[in-house]
This record gives structure tokens, C-alpha cells and sequence, in this order.
């Protein structure tokens, strides 16, 4: 009875008012203006769009805003304001006193920043995101084919094996033995080299020692660095501007090059000046070493043993001064940079351009 003694536009204003659905605080009206009036009914019988979750976000508002309702938090927020605005009272008592010094104008600053930050702030609240599921999708299970470890000997590299004279993939001691003997039995079947010695070394001249002694402690002193040297000549050699055969051997220039990296030439001294050293060029092998630790080191400059001037010269100039590229032990290379599958791949595939090339220039 009551119901039906409301008029007709309070029913539609109390149907909007009672709906469980609708929250009020975000409840949104529409009014329909129909003859100056408010058509309610009209605004109660319009299809309305959902709230969805409009209630559980603003919870996540509040949430994020303790201040705003809780008086706790309230308080909590004014009492750090008060802390922070205490704090910059020191700085700003320290400013008065020193006006014109940036520090104190930089600790002031930071206190005036610390203050506005310690504001409250409307923290808009960020939504979770929602990890989307995982779709199990059915692969088709590949069969695994193992890959062939990478072998050496099966490579570009393999000729080497059968074309050098180490028969191996590096050099071996063997090698190296061999081709210092060979060096070596060429320098001491020169007249002119056992003369040189015999004039330089003071003990062969007495008779205290043998020119074949002293020929053995020369070569045993060389072969202590003969890596070096043997490394150094090569890289010499390669450095020049020569082509074809004469790339392996060392031009006059490179000589020069040897000579200064080595600091052996001195300007004032008698028997090694750049003069004396150039004419040294026209001997090969471990003559020009020989000859040049005699003029660096020997005829009384700093011994009158041969060895000694030797090991002298080895020991202070040419084993210390070379460039490091002169002095790398080309094994080193070939294990560390060279001997892999990658490289082997790329020079197989350029193999035949390569060769062509070389054969062409060779």
C-alpha cells in the first residue's frame, strides 16, 4: 500500500537507490531533462553498464593511502613532517651564518628537498600483473645427432704433417736441434770466423783454451737462445718488402730494424757504432752474432772471452728489447689461435681462391 501511493517518478528515483548492485560512492546518475523536469523513470528503465570491480579498486586506493582515512596514519605522516622540518633547521641556522659558502647552500638544499618530499603524496595504486597461462603445446621430439668432435687430422691442416720437416703439426725439438747444428757447422767451416775468434778471445791467444772450446761455449751459449733468435729472424724476414724466395731471408733495411730494436749500435763507441754494425751484414748465420757481441761486448770493452760477450749480448740487448711479436714462438700461435674448427672451416671454404692466389705470387 505505501509502495503504491508513491508517485510514479519516486518508485524509479528509490529503484536506483535499492540496487544491491550499485555501489554509492561511484554510483554515477543521469538525468534525462524531459519537459524541465527530471525523468527518473526514464533514467531507471535505460540499460546501465556494469560497475565490475570498481569496489575492490577503490580499496586498492585506500591501500595505498593509509593517510587519507586511517588517523593513525594521519598522524604518523605530520609527526615525520615535523621530524624533517626540525632536522632542516640546523642547516638553515648554518646558511645565516655563512651565506656566500656553497656547501652550507648545499646541505640547506637538501634539507629543503627532504621536506617536500616527506609530503603525502597520492599513491596511485600499480595492478599485479597477471602472468598469462602457459599453453602446453605438443612438440615432436627431434632425434639428437651427436657432432663429430673436430679432428686435426681430417683438417686443412693435415699437409703440414707430411710437407714439414718436423712431420708433425708443430716443431719439435728435434727440429730445432737439427737446423742449429746445420747453422752452426756452417759458421765454423769459415776460415774467417775461427780467425776472429782467435784474434777477439784473449785465453785462445795465450793458449790457455782451445779454439775448439771456446767454440763449443759460443755455440752452448747460442742455444740457450736459440729459440729467440731463430723466432726473431723469421720475423725479420717476414716484415720486409722482399717477395718469393727472398721473403726468408733478411734484407739490409730489416737488418737496420734488428740492429735498433735491439740497441746495439751505440754512437760512440769505437768498434760498435751503426758503421762497424752494417758491415757485420755482409756475414749470415751465427757469425753476425758472434761478430757483433765481439764489437758490442768483446776486445776488452767488457771481456776478452768470446762466450762471455755472447751470453753479454743475448742476455742485455737482443733478448730484452725485442718486440714481443719477434720473439713469439710460432707453436704458440698455431695452438692457441690457429689449429681449430673454425678457422678450418672458413679456410676450407676459401681454399681453392687461396691457393690460386699463391700460386700466382709465390
Amino acid at each position: 500500500e505505501e509502495k503504491s501511493n508513491l508517485t510514479r517518478k519516486e518508485a524509479a528515483a528509490q529503484k536506483l537507490l535499492a540496487d544491491e548492485n550499485d555501489d554509492r560512492a561511484l554510483m554515477r546518475f543521469e538525468f534525462v531533462e524531459a519537459q524541465d523536469e527530471f525523468d527518473l523513470e526514464q533514467l531507471a528503465s535505460k540499460p546501465r553498464k556494469p560497475l565490475g570491480d570498481y569496489s575492490k579498486k577503490i580499496q586498492q586506493v585506500y591501500a595505498a593511502n593509509p593517510a587519507s582515512h586511517n588517523v593513525e596514519a594521519a598522524h604518523a605522516v605530520v609527526a615525520r613532517m615535523k621530524q624533517v622540518a626540525g632536522e632542516a633547521k640546523v642547516p638553515l641556522d648554518n646558511l645565516e651564518d655563512a651565506p656566500h659558502s656553497s656547501q652550507k647552500m648545499k646541505e640547506f638544499w637538501e634539507a629543503r628537498e627532504d621536506i617536500r618530499w616527506s609530503r603525502p603524496f597520492f599513491v596511485y595504486p600499480i595492478p599485479k600483473k597477471v602472468a598469462p597461462a602457459k599453453v602446453h603445446v605438443e612438440k615432436e621430439v627431434e632425434q639428437m645427432v651427436e657432432k663429430p668432435k673436430w679432428n686435426i687430422d681430417v683438417s686443412v691442416f693435415h699437409p703440414r704433417k707430411e710437407e714439414s720437416d718436423a712431420r708433425d703439426y708443430y716443431e719439435t725439438e728435434g727440429v730445432r736441434k737439427r737446423s742449429l747444428n746445420l747453422d752452426w757447422k756452417r759458421t765454423v767451416g769459415k776460415t774467417r770466423f775461427i780467425k776472429a775468434i782467435t784474434r777477439a778471445d784473449t785465453g785462445v791467444q795465450w793458449g790457455e783454451d782451445s779454439v775448439e772450446k771456446e767454440l763449443v761455449e759460443i755455440k752452448t751459449a747460442i742455444s740457450r737462445a736459440y729459440p729467440v733468435l731463430y723466432n726473431a729472424y723469421y720475423y725479420f724476414c717476414v716484415t720486409g718488402t722482399d717477395i718469393g724466395e727472398s721473403a726468408f731471408s733478411m734484407s739490409f733495411n730489416q737488418w737496420t730494424e734488428f740492429l735498433k730494436d735491439s740497441e746495439i749500435p751505440h754512437p760512440k763507441s769505437k768498434n760498435c757504432n751503426m758503421a762497424n754494425c752494417d758491415n757485420i751484414f755482409v756475414v749470415s748465420n751465427f757469425e753476425a752474432v758472434v761478430r757483433l757481441a765481439i764489437a758490442k761486448h768483446g776486445m776488452k770493452t767488457d771481456t776478452d772471452d768470446v762466450s762471455e760477450a755472447v751470453d753479454m749480448l743475448l742476455e742485455r740487448e737482443i733478448i730484452p728489447n725485442l718486440c714481443p711479436e719477434a720473439t713469439e714462438d710460432a707453436d704458440v700461435f698455431r695452438h692457441e689461435r690457429l689449429y681449430n674448427e673454425e678457422n678450418d672451416l672458413v679456410l676450407h671454404e676459401h681454399q681453392t681462391f687461396l691457393r690460386a692466389c699463391y700460386n700466382l705470387f709465390k
